[in-house]
């Protein structure tokens, strides 16, 4: 039989192994508790959250957005990142992205959304940035770190645009589609300037009200011409019956009237105005193809004209000719330049004459 002495020292002996192999039993789970899961901090901002398609602008056609990726961890991470955007993006996700410990990293995006002259539909779309720890501490992996993630609201603007095309016709020849004064011709004997153009409109939207509209100016030295000495009538304001992606040809009329001859030549210029009715009810107000504020308004333009040959014009005086000055006697004309010379010499001698008097007397 067993003494109980020694089944003492069994006992203790079996609960020192059971000791040791529960405590082996539940630091494993706690072992597997502690292994860290990091994640960074994401913050997206822009500026400018605005995309603008139009043809005509030149800046806006993207949206910058600024991503920060904020490592608070005491031990350096490799981060995954993701975008979700319905349209292009500059950033490539191809690549993780090393972060030092307790350090930030700045991202910057450039969003579009088709390109200039792109017909995406005008609204809100959402951005949204991701990033995902894929190791951290340069060695250990990280197979269930959380994906963290930040979002922005983006805005793509309504655009329309309406312009002139081919010229099909105009009368006189030579009348429209200049860009210079001295591309223009004289007037001569013509009282109407015709042109027959073709007007397209293109939009992302089809709520579009385009228009055309006339207006004419002058170009001159002295004063400003008046209604009595010239008349230049416009054709009427008219509302264009298109959608975006039409066109339709636009016939219209100027006409001239001049009463009386100016000293000076008169450059008569001619404008028409396509665009929103909007903005060429505007540009006709204003005379101009700005708003007032120097804002250029969403228009575009056909220029033509002519000019009057001023009275003085037709008689050029030659500045090498000598001057001549007419009598009341249609037989005799008197040369200025040669009654100068006459005169200087005669004072020359007279001076002479008295200066040798005076050395005779002394």
């Amino acid at each position: 039989m067993i003494k109980q002495k020694e089944l003492v020292k069994i006992m203790r002996a079996l609960f020192a192994i059971s000791s040791m192999f529960l405590l082996i039993m539940l630091s494993t789970p706690s072992i597997a508790q502690a292994e860290p899961e990091p994640e960074v901090g994401v913050n997206c901002d822009s500026p400018s959250p605005v995309i603008d398609n139009s043809p005509r602008e030149y800046y806006n056609y993207r949206a910058p957005v600024s991503c920060t990726l904020s490592n608070d961890n005491a031990y350096q991470v490799e981060v995954e990142t993701g975008i979700q955007w319905a349209h292009q993006h500059d950033h490539s996700t191809s690549e993780t992205i090393d972060i030092d410990a307790n350090s930030e990293y700045n991202i910057i995006i450039y969003l579009d959304a088709g390109g200039t002259g792109s017909t995406t539909p005008p609204g809100v779309e959402t951005f949204t940035f991701e990033s995902t720890v894929k190791s951290y501490a340069g060695i250990r992996e990280c197979a269930n770190c959380e994906t963290t993630s930040d979002s922005l609201d983006v805005q793509i603007l309504e655009w329309a645009t309406v312009d002139f095309g081919k010229l099909n016709s105009e009368s006189p020849g030579g009348t429209f589609g200049l860009d210079d004064l001295y591309e223009f011709q004289s007037c001569g004997e013509a009282t109407e300037y015709s042109f027959s153009a073709l007007v397209t409109a293109e939009a992302n939207h089809d709520n579009i009200n385009p228009a055309i509209g006339y207006l004419h100016d002058y170009y001159f030295y002295g004063s400003f011409p008046s209604q009595e000495e010239i008349k230049v009538t416009e054709p009427e304001f008219q509302q264009l019956n298109i959608k975006a992606g039409e066109s339709i040809n636009v016939d219209a009329t100027f006409s001239v009237e001049v009463f009386e001859n100016r000293t000076e030549d008169i450059y008569i210029i001619f404008v028409a105005i396509v665009g929103e009715s909007e903005d060429v009810n505007i540009a006709i107000e204003q005379n101009s193809i700005d708003d007032g504020d120097g804002n250029y308004l969403n228009i575009d333009t056909l220029i033509g004209g002519c000019f009057i040959e001023g009275e003085y014009d037709q008689f050029p005086i030659d500045d090498n000719e000598p001057i001549i000055i007419e009598t009341s006697s249609d037989d005799s004309q008197i040369y200025l330049i040669a009654g100068i010379g006459v005169a200087t010499t005669i004072c020359l001698i007279i001076v002479l004459l008295f200066m040798l008097l005076r050395n005779r007397e002394k």
